[in-house]
């Protein structure tokens, strides 16, 4: 089965093409039935065109992280910053309230 996105050869009734990652069965793939395509052909494919350092996600599919970590510790940082802000406000009235 080739993919009708870049052309790769992938295993009979793969869900996703091994390697541009695109859903298989959605999109319609050429069928070969004379190429018996082996898994470890497929594997090999797969390891040769994803060898860079790029994420992947657990059904082999290539994506970045929706918030970086840097801006995680950021958003993490000043939300704690408001809570502390609300809570020393809150008892803050309140110690005024029982002194006065």
């Amino acid at each position: 089965m080739y993919c009708s996105e870049c052309g790769n050869k992938n295993i009979e009734g793969a869900k996703y093409c091994f390697k541009c990652g695109i859903i298989l069965e959605n999109k319609k793939a050429v069928n070969d039935e004379n190429d018996n395509v082996g898994v470890e052909e497929v594997v090999a494919n797969f390891k040769a065109t994803n060898s860079s350092n790029k994420k992947i996600g657990a059904k082999g599919l290539k994506h970045k992280p929706i918030i970086s970590q840097k801006k995680q510790i950021t958003i993490s940082i000043f939300v704690f910053s408001i809570i502390v802000v609300i809570i020393a406000s809150v008892v803050g009235v309140f110690i005024y309230e029982n002194t006065h």
